[in-house]
């Protein structure tokens, strides 16, 4: 045959929408080309990627169906040469390329655009050739790998974030990234990380020993992110976990600066991860020699929710040891306190106060002489939900101070009401106590 396009009986062919995009089979294009003599072309090339599969319609009419490139961004338009090839070895070469077109993505939604500080939220993507997309970066956290649903839908997990810290929200930007380096965002595209800050609902007890060690649980949400508190001038105290919603503190001592005998009201001020400061703003007292409870209690109540009923439990006395006579107030803490009717010291009834459902204060009775120092169970006990559990003991031994164990203004031969609303003994009572328990 002679050359191309040379003469009458010369193969002809004649462009016909050489063009289509990017993409893959079943989906590629099939491309029609009109001329004469195409009957004899046995093989079209199509730039680097050699033949396509051919259909001879007719002696004037040929199809091929266009191969797949991977070599072609999203973004990227590239042209490929056609070279026509017939039986005898002839190449027909008429300057005609095929052109690829990319197919950019296109982000149509993004869903939820908010979530916490620490990550895991699964954010969904439509929108249009997000096959394309390869990785996305949400603010300075980039690599964040994607899940592809289809051509319409990708998901990814939202990263943690180390830079919000628990009292703020930050807004980051996102930003898409295609296989071929290309960057898909807009204005709209922004992620909020939700801080968490910390809300504290109470702090109990209110009180303690100026000789510190009291142990002081703090109730609310997110309280998780507090990491120390200062008392005062006494110095700063690390948080502990208790329970989901619930740190404690230990007290610590009372300087030596401060009046000794004196009631000494001290602030809080605890501190969160990022250094945010949170003023309590109530005090804490340190009360010398015993337990004293305010006339006027401006402490939240306890919650319910934190306590939602069962059996009564307890956490911690305070303190652990008293004369032989009796005539300490003790501290009891624990939980489901408010669903207690009796408290015993060695199984002899104790007046008592409940404060809130996890803090209320008992009367030890006095204890025989002859037996010395001698180690009791401390139990409390409820209607319906049986007896404490926990081996808690109350040291009896100490010499006796009359009046050291009594609320202010309550000493020995005075008919004084005491400093708290009422007390009952150890049979469900509600009588109210207008003096010193008997010891």
């Amino acid at each position: 045959m002679r050359s191309a396009l040379a003469g009458d009986d010369a193969v002809g062919v004649v462009q016909s929408g050489l063009s289509g995009l990017l993409t893959t089979n079943p989906l590629a294009a099939v491309e029609p080309v009109h001329g004469h003599h195409l009957d004899q072309i046995t093989e079209v090339v199509v730039g680097w990627l050699g033949a396509a599969q051919l259909h001879h319609v007719s002696e004037s009419e040929l199809t091929f169906v266009t191969p797949n490139t991977n070599a072609v961004g999203p973004e990227s338009d590239q042209r490929a040469e056609l070279t026509f090839h017939t039986a005898d070895g002839t190449s027909v070469n008429p300057g005609w390329a095929f052109t690829y077109q990319g197919s950019v993505p296109e982000v149509h939604s993004i869903e939820p655009l908010h979530g916490p500080r620490e990550g895991g939220e699964t954010v969904r993507v439509t929108g249009e050739n997000l096959e394309h997309l390869h990785e996305v970066a949400v603010g300075s956290i980039g690599n964040v790998s994607m899940t592809h649903v289809s051509s319409t839908e990708v998901t990814f997990v939202a990263p943690n974030s180390n830079v919000v810290g628990p009292g703020q929200d930050e807004r980051m930007g996102i930003v898409f990234h295609t296989s071929d380096g290309t960057m898909v965002t807009d204005s709209w595209m922004i992620f909020t990380y939700t801080g968490s800050t910390p809300t504290i609902a109470w702090v109990e007890p209110t009180y303690a020993h100026p000789t510190g060690g009291d142990v002081i649980q703090v109730g609310g949400t997110h309280v998780d992110h507090l990491t120390e508190v200062a008392v005062g001038d006494a110095g700063v105290q690390a948080m502990h976990p208790v329970s989901e919603g619930i740190v404690s503190f230990t007290m610590p001592p009372l300087l030596a600066n401060h009046p000794a005998g004196a009631d000494i009201p001290m602030g809080l001020i605890f501190h969160t991860t990022d250094g945010v400061d949170l003023p309590w703003p109530n005090l804490i007292t340190y009360t010398p020699g015993h337990l004293v409870v305010p006339a006027h209690d401006d402490r939240p109540p306890t919650s319910d929710a934190l306590a939602p009923g069962g059996r009564p439990s307890i956490h911690q006395l305070q303190p652990t040891s008293g004369p032989v006579a009796g005539g300490e107030w003790v501290s009891i803490t624990g939980e489901h306190l408010d669903h207690v009717v009796s408290v015993t010291f060695g199984g002899v009834p104790a007046h008592f106060e409940t404060r809130t459902s996890m803090e209320m204060l008992a009367y030890p009775p006095a204890h025989s002489a002859e037996m010395g120092a001698t180690d009791v169970l401390v139990e409390v006990h409820s209607r319906s939900d049986g007896v404490s559990t926990e081996n808690v003991h109350y040291q009896y031994g100490h010499a006796a101070n009359t009046d050291a164990g009594l609320p202010s203004g309550a000493g020995l031969g005075q008919s004084q009401p005491l400093a708290t609303p009422g007390a009952n003994i150890g049979t469900g009572s509600s009588e109210q106590l207008t003096e010193r328990p008997p010891g």
